[in-house]
């Protein structure tokens, strides 16, 4: 019962704050999956990206049984079959996140003994527990996978919550089942691992970490050498110990399967790659954000990359800025380039990379891809990180990453090129399961009129527990939109608007905030009607509402 309040505690703490009312945890989801009498589908008329650069125009999907069983031009649908019209719909294998927490429950600190000795903890204080693994802690009800599903992800490598060495990750499809072992693809696809040491003990830097790291790695050789030496001959030699946080590390050390490292920038990469030289294990850096001045490192050490889908906000330099403000808003600016166009980067350099969502938000995916492309990455090279690159990091080409007879059915099927801004998710399957989502209603008038928002307007957000009001404020500099939003509970000062879009009678704009150390962001979108606005807010991983807005009679700013 602590545990489940904690949860609840957390969930309320980290979002529902913003807006002074509780957050439901388990929201409706938006998406519908089918179970028709039949298991058979047939996805007609549709453009089919079969792979990276492998198109078929007006084909055939078949699906049966949860597989692939035809794909062409001049497929044979039998009777009884759920047929979906795919004419200007485009069919695409399911996405793989490389590697991600969605799905996994929240990481919990265990009770400390009274008699902890800091400098000397128990493995499990310290945040090392190499030997448990994801699917003990696997979500089945967590909104977090819906999400995902509904942005195009069907298969994910999730990795277990907590510090220094949790456990292992699994390969799961992200399926309505009833128990986490009906959704693996593969157990123990590698060991989870990051620079992040123990709350108030040993390791508890990052130069600890990094010799406890050589001190378990060390030790885990020495325990295998005795125990196979034992094993060819015990008389006259004592029983080696069992050590299961040692015995964790055998597949590593015999190349059975990779570590990842949640190694997020330049600095964490290269010790990373410091521990791989070393003692030469396989090495996947996941999560990469700036890892632009790498590449050939990247490429001297061999090791898989994932980088992640999580990007800066871009902030427009102020034209009044003092010359200080503005050396700071360049060098701002020049880093911003940086991280959109580090996926291109990598593509030029020929190094195959897939995806990681560890830190992103499923409502921003989408978008955060299409600036990847917008800054240079191809839609191939992107399409190819998404699909056959992490399918092949994962040992699982043969079931997974294209469309293909004989593969498990994961499509996503959406109205228009998924890369392109006003493209949706409108199907998804997942092991044959069919799921449908809700295509955006087509934007009213759009390009006519652009709708008047300068000013100050009052809003109210409208939520299943209550209310919560607030004033948002646009300014029209020359056909350049600014703004700011005040939110209850995140401070006195007002916080500012992003991606501000006014098309005709349409308005959407972002906007983030840090919360308990947990970036939060939202999209707000609607119709404005004269001095009136009504719209929703997506808050992601935590559900839509709808918000109402008025403009202040004095319109004054």
């Amino acid at each position: 019962m602590k545990m489940r309040l904690k949860l609840l505690t957390k969930a309320i703490l980290a979002v529902g704050l913003l807006f002074s009312f509780p957050v439901l945890l388990q929201a409706q989801s938006d998406s519908d999956a089918k179970a028709p009498a039949t298991r058979t589908y047939a996805v007609k008329n549709a453009t089919i990206v079969q792979a990276p650069g492998k198109v078929i125009e007006g084909g055939t999907v078949l699906i049966k049984d949860g597989l692939i069983t035809a794909v062409g031009k001049n497929v044979t649908v039998p009777a009884g079959t759920f047929e979906i019209d795919g004419s200007d719909m485009f069919v695409y294998p399911g996405f793989i996140d490389g590697l991600t927490h969605n799905g996994v429950k929240s990481y919990e600190n265990p009770e400390r003994p009274r008699d902890l000795k800091p400098n000397n903890p128990p493995n499990n204080i310290a945040g090392i527990t190499p030997e448990n693994t994801v699917l003990d802690n696997i979500d089945l009800g967590a909104k977090a996978m819906e999400d995902m599903r509904k942005a195009g992800f069907t298969v994910a490598q999730v990795a277990p919550q907590g510090r220094m060495l949790p456990g292992s990750n699994a390969v799961i499809l992200y399926a309505d089942k009833a128990t986490s072992d009906q959704l693996v693809l593969k157990n123990n696809s590698a060991l989870f691992a990051q620079f992040q040491g123990g709350q108030g003990v040993y390791p508890g830097t990052v130069i600890a970490v990094m010799a406890k790291w050589r001190e378990l790695y060390t030790n885990a050789e020495n325990q295998m050498q005795n125990e196979s030496v034992y094993a060819s001959n015990s008389t006259g030699i004592n029983r080696p110990t069992k050590n299961r946080t040692l015995e964790a590390f055998y597949p590593i050390i015999n190349k059975q399967y990779p570590i990842t490292f949640h190694a997020a920038d330049q600095l964490d990469v290269r010790r990373a790659l410091s521990l791989k030289d070393e003692f030469g294990f396989d090495l996947v850096i996941a999560n990469m954000k700036d890892g632009w001045g790498l590449i050939n490192d990247i490429k001297a050490s061999n090791a898989k990359v994932l980088l992640s889908m999580d990007l800066p906000e871009e902030k427009e330099a102020s034209k009044d800025a003092k010359d200080e403000a503005k050396a700071r808003e360049e060098r701002r600016a020049e880093f911003y380039n940086k991280y959109v166009s580090q996926a291109a980067e990598y593509e030029k350099a020929g190094i195959k990379f897939g995806f990681s969502s560890l830190s992103g938000n499923a409502s921003s995916l989408k978008k955060n891809l299409r600036i990847m492309t917008e800054n240079g990455l191809s839609e191939t090279a992107a399409l190819t990180a998404l699909t056959t690159t992490p399918a092949e990091m994962l040992g699982l080409s043969n079931r997974i990453g294209s469309i293909d007879q004989g593969k498990i059915a994961n499509l996503v099927i959406s109205t228009g090129n998924y890369f392109s801004k006003d493209s949706d998710v409108r199907y998804v399957f997942v092991d044959g399961i069919m799921y449908e989502y809700e295509a955006r209603p087509a934007k009213a008038n759009g390009g006519g009129p652009a709708a008047e928002i300068d000013g100050r307007w009052n809003y109210k957000t409208e939520t299943p527990m209550g209310s919560s009001e607030g004033e948002l404020n646009f300014t029209n500099n020359n056909g350049s939109y600014e703004g700011t939003m005040t939110m209850p509970m995140a401070g006195p000062d007002p916080l500012p608007l992003s991606n501000i879009e006014v098309d005709g009678p349409n308005l959407s704009f972002d906007i983030s905030m840090n919360m308990g150390g947990q970036t939060i962001g939202l999209t707000i979108s609607g119709t404005v009607t004269g001095n009136e606005f009504k719209g929703m807010m997506d808050t992601g991983q935590f559900g839509s509402f709808g918000l109402t807005a008025v403009k202040n009679p004095g319109n004054s700013k």
